[in-house]
């Protein structure tokens, strides 16, 4: 467009609001590629407006220009970036990560949970894995039912700042240089042809000696293919995804079928980790690699668990499971629920397998002291019941009928009669996912399922405590659930009756019918988790 024997393009004709008005509409990788047009639309792609918008799009708290200076990290390191062009570009095509914020792994039954985020402290695209302390335990009987333990729960839930599980430090701005983001590194092919997208990159964790991550893109299953309920991927079927990976590779994922060649070929909701052991004699030599393994992890598309003002119960809750303590799960209220799995209605069973539960082998959880030995249980579902003589316990100040399956009575013997629902929120299912896991029932599992929390669900309103709001006087809905137990190794996994406290928006209940036991679940602040650790 340069020469004079060829005519302007009618874009450059166009006054400039015009022209920022419709670069605000490409994606970087084609503000990149206009960039290269001619000088002008160069001038234009170089707005700092355009590529902080981008650079924003992917993080839950924007970024801002410095006060002293047209680039994006001000007050801890100016130098380590000129300008947000630079730091998308420095980034790019990772900036999925801190994009989607939750992720999840398929690392056995345990699982583990990571927060992402972008830290302008370091300029780094970091990960963290999520923990929880079970926080002060005690025993209680319930007020409405003496036959039935209740266990405190106040979690604590942080990141493990120790060591990051994920650490992208990009390129630094001298790399970088001129380029756009759309031939950085990653679009340049190897000297055999190959695109660097397939690359691994290994990560500086500040881990002992010997031990190695790198970071690998993933390539997603093609649109049109539907895996069966049998194939290996991640994340599970029962999990909403955008896009799934497959999670068994004969290769290590080695193969060029797991690897992206191009851009299109990366997944924007999946990504793996290979980990590895190296011993190495002293001086200079070759290594001896062991103990290889890989971990794929995949996120959640975020209108799944963000709550709103019709499904407020979305969203990460972490759950109190006994003996395996701390765990995380996805609170779901579809809008299109699909069918129940097999087994789980709310229909109230005579009796349950004695190789999924507790109820046969009370005894054996008692130890000399007539007390409750949390290490005897080897279920998923909490500890049982025990008499009100059980040391340790103090017993409740009223007294209630001895079962609540029928839902037929409330607190002091009242008919329960179903409230009227101003807000509309009580209505279609709950369902909870586990994102971690234990060796009864792991990871990607369902742990409990509420078919209806609406009328055909209603069991009563709870007023008695702890689920009664001490400021307002307002009871908790009590519906019907069932919570999914198994024995080790996820054998004979069963589907029994039980009941689901909806104390608040951020609290609740599960109250596990055979077993006589109340567990808690608590809401998760992951805009909390992204700030955590930054002053």
């Amino acid at each position: 467009m340069d020469s004079d024997s060829k005519p302007p393009s009618p874009l450059l004709a166009l006054p400039a609001e015009l022209i920022d008005y419709i670069l605000t509409g490409l994606p970087p990788t084609s503000l990149a590629t206009l960039s290269q047009t001619c000088r002008l639309l160069h001038t234009y792609c170089l707005d700092e407006q355009l590529w902080m918008r981008h650079v924003n799009s992917n993080l839950p708290f924007p970024l801002k220009p410095a006060s002293s200076h047209r680039g994006p990290l001000s007050r801890y390191n100016p130098s380590a970036v000129r300008s947000f062009r630079d730091l998308y570009a420095r980034h790019h095509p990772h900036w999925f990560l801190p994009r989607h914020r939750i992720w999840f792994a398929d690392s056995g039954s345990s699982g583990k949970l990571l927060v992402a985020r972008y830290d302008e402290r370091t300029g780094a695209v970091e990960a963290y894995a999520v923990t929880a302390l079970r926080g002060p335990h005690t025993f209680s009987l319930w007020e409405y039912n003496n036959d039935v333990i209740i266990h405190s729960f106040t979690p604590q839930v942080q990141l493990d700042l120790n060591q990051p599980v994920v650490k992208l430090e990009g390129w630094c701005s001298e790399d970088v240089g001129e380029a756009n983001p759309g031939d950085t590194y990653f679009a340049m092919p190897r000297d055999d042809g190959r695109s660097r997208l397939g690359e691994e990159i290994r990560m500086n964790l500040n881990a002992p000696d010997g031990l190695f991550t790198s970071f690998m893109l993933a390539r997603p299953l093609p649109s049109s293919y539907c895996p069966s309920p049998g194939t290996f991927v991640w994340p599970p079927l029962i999990l909403p995804a955008r896009g799934r990976t497959r999670n068994l590779s004969l290769s290590s994922y080695r193969g060029t079928g797991h690897k992206p060649s191009s851009h299109a070929e990366v997944s924007e909701t999946a990504f793996r980790l290979r980990r590895w052991v190296e011993y190495r004699s002293r001086g200079e030599g070759i290594g001896t690699r062991m103990g290889e393994h890989v971990l794929t992890f995949a996120t959640l598309p975020a209108e799944a668990w963000t709550p709103t003002a019709k499904k407020p119960w979305r969203g990460i809750w972490c759950g109190d499971y006994s003996g395996h303590g701390c765990e995380f799960l996805v609170v779901l209220q579809p809008d299109k629920p699909g069918p129940l799995p097999v087994g789980a209605s709310t229909r109230r069973s005579e009796s349950f397998s004695s190789t999924s539960s507790y109820a046969s082998a009370a005894e054996e959880l008692l130890n000399g002291n007539g007390e409750i030995d949390e290490s005897a249980v080897e279920e998923d579902a909490p500890t049982p019941a025990t008499s009100s003589s059980t040391a340790g316990l103090t017993p409740g100040s009223s007294t209630g009928p001895s079962s609540l399956s029928d839902g037929a009575e409330g607190a002091g013997g009242a008919e329960a009669e179903i409230p009227d629902d101003p807000d509309d929120i009580y209505h279609g299912r709950i369902e909870a996912i586990k994102l971690t896991g234990d060796p009864n029932v792991p990871c990607g599992e369902y742990t409990f399922i509420a078919p209806d929390i609406g009328p055909a669900g209603f069991v009563r309103t709870a007023m008695e405590a702890p689920f009664r709001d001490k400021a307002t006087g307002q009871g908790a809905r009590v519906v019907k659930s069932v919570g999914h137990i198994a024995a080790r190794g996820f054998r004979d996994d069963e589907y029994i009756p039980s009941q689901l406290v909806l104390i608040d928006h951020d609290r609740m209940a599960q109250y596990w019918e055979p077993f006589g036991h109340i567990s808690f679940y608590q809401r998760v602040d992951v805009d909390a988790l992204l700030r955590f650790g930054i002053t």
